[in-house]
């Protein structure tokens, strides 16, 4: 399993809610987003956006699978673009 800890809040519009969930299903490992005890599949678009302005310290995105260390990279690298404070691949 890998993971990756991001300080600061997502802050998503629908546009990137949706680039997160399309870049998500591209593959096949299990993708997660936990943010204060809510655990959501970044592949749901409902899950996704029910978590776009929640406001927290961090949140952690989890990959599970076959393709994990490449989704957490990918997913870094996007969430990176949106200018968050800090993210760590933990």
């Amino acid at each position: 399993m890998k993971s990756l800890r991001i300080t600061g809040n997502l802050n998503l519009d629908f546009a990137s809610c949706a680039r997160l969930v399309d870049m998500a299903n591209k593959f096949n490992s299990r993708l997660d987003i936990k943010i204060d005890n809510k655990v959501i599949n970044i592949k749901s678009i409902m899950g996704v956006i029910s978590i776009a302005y929640l406001e927290s310290d961090y949140l952690e995105i989890y990959a599970q699978g076959i393709d994990e260390a490449e989704a957490i990279k990918e997913l870094r690298d996007f969430i990176m673009t949106l200018n968050l404070v800090s993210t760590t691949t933990i």
